[in-house]
């Protein structure tokens, strides 16, 4: 049967998650985590945190906590089992009025996503080793690209794996010293307008081929008024970061090269080193492996 339960706090639930069995609260600037106590039959405090920010979005994964701060940026946090206490892990210093946020896997990799007002979409990593990470205490972004819209809900499912030609897994798999197929995420987008959008990593060797198609329908391709598609996703009037190298492929871009003539489409190819099958082949694979579809 289900039973009826409520709890007095002191501010506003922003937002709730499960972890390891513990409920994670966040109450204004507080991230709280609760256990069910059955013979008290109430929530028994196990953890807090004082992010002294304003926690408008949050996500947990596993022992992770990633919360989002309508003006700074991202937070991310964890649940030490040993000490029994949340700690601070790494966070993003940089101003930003995110909007939501989730994760996002690449294998072992673990990407944190965070969309903001600005009309912005940027992938952070915690990345430790890294010099400019100032010992682990700073997230790194490593990509970002312009929406022209706010994207105000993300959801994380996860991708198919993709189905490589046998000359793409071979070479991959030499490259990354074993098996080619890993874990992978798609994450799903909805806008404040009423649209959604789609977001996946993708093998090194299928992005670079797909990267190069962008760049070579760019130059190749008449644009509409002489306009830089690559160049609009790049750039917004009020953002001030930008990554260093932008590796997010416009979709959008990508999909004409299906509504080119034949023609164009091998000069596309030949000016890239490939062929118009292999590029409709990666298209095809990419549209299977995000299909929500059973």
């Amino acid at each position: 049967a289900i039973r009826d339960y409520s709890q007095y706090e002191k501010g506003p639930v922003c937002c709730v998650g499960v972890m390891e069995g513990k409920l994670v609260v966040s109450v204004a600037n507080k991230v709280l985590l609760y256990q069910w106590d059955v013979e008290k039959r109430s929530l028994i405090g196990r953890g807090f945190y004082d992010t002294q920010v304003y926690v408008v979005s949050m996500k947990v994964y596993r022992n992770f906590i990633l919360c989002a701060d309508y003006r700074r940026g991202l937070h991310l946090l964890a649940w030490d089992r040993d000490m029994r206490l949340i700690v601070h892990v790494a966070r993003d210093p940089g101003v930003c009025h995110v909007l939501s946020t989730h994760f996002a896997f690449n294998g072992s990799k673990l990407g944190l996503i965070a969309t903001s007002m600005a009309k912005r979409l940027q992938i952070f990593r915690f990345m430790p080793e890294d010099e400019d990470s100032r010992v682990g205490q700073k997230l790194l972004l490593t990509s970002d690209t312009y929406l022209g819209k706010k994207a105000s809900s993300l959801a994380l499912l996860r991708a198919r794996n993709l189905p490589l030609s046998e000359l793409d897994a071979l070479a991959e798999s030499k490259r990354i010293g074993g098996s080619s197929a890993s874990i992978r995420s798609v994450n799903l987008g909805a806008t404040a307008e009423g649209g959604y959008f789609k977001i996946m990593p993708l093998e090194t060797l299928i992005h670079r081929r797909l990267l190069s198609v962008v760049l070579s329908i760019t130059k190749t391709i008449q644009q509409t008024a002489g306009l830089n598609p690559i160049q609009a996703r790049q750039h917004s009037a009020d953002s001030q970061r930008y990554a260093k190298s932008q590796t997010i492929i416009d979709g959008d871009l990508l999909a004409t090269y299906l509504s080119l003539d034949r023609p164009t489409q091998r000069k596309v190819a030949e000016n890239i080193g490939s062929s118009p099958e292999v590029i409709i082949e990666n298209l095809l694979q990419i549209q299977l492996a995000t299909t929500l579809a059973v």
